[in-house]
């Protein structure tokens, strides 16, 4: 084999998937969803959203019935617009939500509440919406919307970055990151305070993150680690050991997006390099980002062999 691996090898890149959660874990993981999404949360319920989990994937944390109640509920949905079709001057919002455990709509209007309330409960059933008073129309909120964007490049001049802006509840939600968050929430609050959300996101739109590398190559007293640099704006970060007489632990890092950004895949095969005190020897290398032991590129290779893949960039030779 060559003395570098190449590009086309996926294994030497990406490092095994972690093991799978515990059922235990399961469990939780479905409770904490249920009770996030305003399910009703007991043993029975979060058994069988379980068992549909594992049947349909696991990012479902409902129950077969309950799955099936979304699906039934896009026909409630039409329903519920062909009534409001009429109330323009007052509608403020529709959307889905769950009702003690049942998919439901919650309506939202400036106006008229008794009326369409009555309206809506014939259409789709009293124990099937929710009407709630609104301070905004949605045409509103609208309007109020676009008078936040056209600011953007503005405020980005005075140092303020829009992370995701639009309309919420009553309010247009801005997320932002500026590095004096005092004066950005002041800027932004004489602008939009009287119907803004504002959320700080942090002095950055970028950070580091622990990054997982699949293999490794020593060479004299450089520690070689062999990695999968995603293709949706990452970069590469730092990259630093630890040695003790028995291992070398490698904590690797990214430069990664902290908030949305495009989910494209594949990955630039990359390499990041440690100074050692000494030659690595049998030392084992260990992964601090899963705290996993890696193997030398070869074992790893040979172990995992992958068919080539296109668009992939060599990383340099040292």
């Amino acid at each position: 084999m060559s003395e570098w691996p190449a590009p086309d090898q996926t294994a030497v890149y990406q490092p095994p998937k972690l093991p799978a959660e515990s059922a235990e874990d399961e469990r939780t993981g479905i409770s904490l969803a249920r009770a996030r999404d305003g399910l009703p949360v007991d043993d029975r319920l979060v058994d069988e959203a379980l068992e549909n989990a594992r049947r349909e994937g696991p990012r479902t944390c409902m129950t077969a019935a309950e799955q099936q109640d979304v699906y039934d509920g896009h026909k409630r949905v039409e329903l519920a617009r062909g009534v409001l079709a009429d109330a323009k001057e007052v509608f403020a919002g529709l959307e889905v939500c769950w009702l003690a455990g049942r998919r439901a709509l919650r309506v939202r209007l400036t106006g008229e509440l008794e009326r369409y309330t009555r309206l809506l409960a014939d259409a789709v059933g009293a124990d099937r919406v929710v009407v709630e008073q609104a301070r905004f129309t949605e045409a509103e909120l609208e309007s109020l919307h676009r008078k936040v964007r056209e600011q953007s490049e503005e405020l980005r001049s005075e140092g303020i970055m829009f992370v995701q802006t639009g309309p919420q509840m009553d309010a247009i939600g801005i997320a932002y990151h500026a590095l004096d968050k005092e004066r950005a929430q002041r800027i932004l609050e004489e602008r939009f305070g009287d119907f803004a959300s504002l959320t700080y996101k942090g002095a950055a739109r970028r950070g580091l993150r622990a990054h997982a590398f699949g293999s490794w190559m020593a060479r004299d007293n450089e520690l070689h680690v062999f990695y999968a640099l995603g293709r949706n704006g990452e970069r590469p970060g730092t990259c630093t050991g630890v040695e003790t007489a028995e291992v070398v632990i490698v904590a690797l890092t990214i430069l990664d997006s902290l908030g949305p950004k495009r989910l494209l895949g594949g990955f630039t095969p990359s390499h990041a390099t440690v100074k050692l005190a000494s030659p690595l020897g049998t030392r084992v290398v260990i992964d601090n980002a899963h705290n996993r032991v890696r193997p030398q590129w070869t074992i790893a290779a040979a172990s995992r062999p992958d068919p080539p893949q296109s668009g992939l960039i060599a990383p340099p030779r040292p």
